[in-house]
């Protein structure tokens, strides 16, 4: 059942390049088992996973907005990173 957060992740990310909010895109990536915060500057933002091997952090520009709209270039870079790590993400939603 969670497998099923990580293909809707997935899907989305792809379908939607360039209209995904920052409040949606934390919440994706939380549900997934990652930590999401601050970063020093305004809207962005660092991610993590501390049972991830092999996966340290990235981040991603939330904009400076109220919920902005994240730039394209940082919703691939996600949706790469879980496409990386996909099996090892699974293996872990299914614990």
């Amino acid at each position: 059942m969670h497998d099923n957060l990580l293909v809707q992740a997935i899907s989305v990310l792809q379908e939607r390049t360039t209209n995904i909010r920052c409040s949606e895109l934390v919440a994706m990536l939380e549900s997934l088992g990652f930590t999401v915060r601050k970063g020093a500057n305004g809207g962005h933002r660092v991610f993590i996973h501390n049972r991830l091997d092999g996966f340290y952090s990235s981040s991603f520009d939330g904009g400076h907005g109220r919920d902005d709209i994240v730039k394209p270039v940082y919703v691939r870079i996600v949706r790469r990173i879980l496409l990386e790590h996909e099996s090892d993400l699974r293996a872990l939603l299914e614990e």
